[in-house]
């Protein structure tokens, strides 16, 4: 409410009376507005109008914010990967519209909320946008979802390293869901199908490997039918054998004529010398870890232990079903809203489930109370019997006494 004219004049706006009360005039919306005043006269002056006035009010600028997984930025995710989108109005009036690719897909007057599962690969665009009022200007933000196209793969074995054992181990995770992998050391001319540990764990031995230089491609599929085709690591195979033939050895002589066999080489002793990795992350209720020989002996008697059940490991997160089980839901599974029923009755079984030994625990205190419940009974009775054989003594007495 504003006032331009004195209290005796009237207040037009765009040719519009626009007076309320002592001249002041109320404007609503930004925009462009003639003003003037307008003075009817009295006996001592004439009537008059004022000269024209412009005035603007210009609009507020609006302002929206999106959000992906909570930040304002641009995010990349693998197939099968769900993304928390959140829109939110700071300054404006009305509604709010959030789109995906130009589709819309919510609206309102403000903190839009949307879970978006993308499965196939590409780049998506997550728009806020905030259309232009009477008083506040339009705007817009929008951040980008990019999916790779690539299933996220980790290569545990074979490391970028020289070994010397010829005997191999394939190791390959996932923290998605797999159908299958396989690898190959001669550029696909042959390949080997990978044994399924889990969904997300897979492994394979190659024995008897040749001393040369190797290249490990792997390629490995999910449920979507996303496929990885660019992992690949180099290692070395150099093996040198505990008992090699003798080329160059003076023949002994033999029990008969001409050249006996040669000296027999002597076994080299070697002392097994162990380095390990960190546990990796539990899957399907164990942990892994890669272990190598620095002595190189191609012997594991003293080799330590590679997999372990996640109850043994503390603090080793564990994911099943794509949700994250820690240590303590799985030794406190009543008070965990973590941990899914098919995990419960695998891991814990018949017999050792919590509701198992609730209900014994139940039965027994049930069986207690009924056995306290019949010797009061009992005791009640011979008290009552008690009580009855003193009163028939007392008659009697009482009886012979009379006589």
């Amino acid at each position: 409410m504003f006032k331009f004219c004195w209290s005796t004049n009237k207040t037009f706006i765009n040719g519009v009376d626009k007076t309320i009360e002592n001249s002041f005039a109320l404007i609503r919306g930004a925009g462009n507005y003639l003003i003037y005043c307008t003075f009817t006269g009295n006996e001592n002056y004439t009537a008059s109008n004022s000269s024209q006035v412009t005035y603007i009010i210009n609009k507020t600028d609006s302002l929206v914010h999106t959000y992906l997984n909570n930040q304002r930025s641009s995010i990349l995710i693998y197939p099968g990967d769900e993304v928390e989108i959140n829109s939110t109005k700071l300054i404006g009036e009305g509604l709010i519209k959030l789109y995906k690719n130009n589709i819309l897909i919510d609206s309102g007057d403000n903190f839009l909320s949307n879970l978006s599962l993308f499965t196939s690969a590409g780049d998506y665009n997550i728009t806020t946008i905030y259309e232009e009022t009477e008083n506040y200007t339009g705007s817009s933000e929008t951040w980008y979802v990019s999916v790779d196209p690539n299933v996220s793969v980790n290569i545990i074995s074979p490391l970028n390293m020289e070994y010397a054992v010829n005997s191999i181990d394939f190791i390959i995770s996932s923290n998605k869901t797999l159908d299958s992998c396989r690898f190959s050391i001669d550029d696909w001319q042959t390949n080997y199908s990978m044994n399924k540990v889990n969904s997300s764990y897979f492994e394979y031995t190659l024995d008897s490997l040749n001393n040369s230089d190797y290249i490990s491609k792997f390629w490995c599929n999910d449920s979507y039918g996303n496929i990885n085709d660019i992992m690949s690591t180099s290692f070395t195979v150099n093996y040198t054998y505990e008992n090699p033939p003798c080329t160059d050895c003076n023949p002994r002589p033999g029990p008969g004529p001409g050249p006996g066999p040669g000296p027999s080489p002597i076994k080299k002793k070697c002392n097994e010398s162990w380095n390990c990795g960190d546990w990796g992350l539990c899957m399907g209720g164990k942990v892994y870890r890669n272990c190598i020989d620095k002595n190189n002996c191609n012997t594991t008697i003293l080799k330590p232990e590679i997999i372990k059940n996640c109850t043994e490991i503390s603090n080793t997160p564990e994911i099943l079903n794509d949700t994250l089980i820690n240590n303590n839901d799985i030794e406190n599974p009543k008070n965990s809203s973590n941990i899914p029923i098919d995990y419960l009755s695998k891991n814990f079984g018949k017999y050792g489930s919590f509701i198992f030994w609730d209900i014994i625990i139940i039965l027994v205190l049930l069986i207690l109370i009924i056995i306290v419940l019949i010797l009061i009974v009992i005791k009640t009775k011979k008290n009552t019997l008690q009580k009855s054989k003193s009163s028939n003594k007392t008659i009697y007495y009482y009886a012979n006494r009379n006589r």
